[in-house]
């Protein structure tokens, strides 16, 4: 059995504009691609600028695709925290996972 590959992971605070989820989406894409790690950590509320008044986002959002795609042609996971609401309508910050398969809260 051979030594497995190790885990880089990086933190990123990429430049974000508030209630710009598809530019910020974009800015985050830009930084997966540039890490060099497997996993990207961003701060909390990087995907909609910070602003605790932003809309939730759905987990299906084309305007995710960029950041969608660029895990997955980098093989990465990225990490990033969202205001989401649940099948019951509540609002949340959540944690999502962001890799070749698509968005998933975890």
């Amino acid at each position: 059995m051979g030594v497995p590959a190790p885990l880089i992971v990086a933190a990123a605070q990429p430049v974000t504009v508030a209630h710009g989820v598809a530019i910020n989406a974009a800015v985050h894409a830009d930084t997966v691609r540039a890490a060099g790690s497997r996993l990207v950590v961003f701060p909390e509320l990087s995907l909609t600028g910070y602003g605790l008044d932003a809309e939730p986002i759905a987990l299906n959002d084309k305007s995710l695709t960029p950041l969608v795609e660029a895990c997955g042609a980098r093989g990465v996971l990225a990490l990033c925290a969202a205001p989401v609401r649940d099948e019951a309508g509540r609002l949340y910050i959540a944690m999502l996972g962001i890799d070749d398969g698509g968005i998933e809260v975890v």
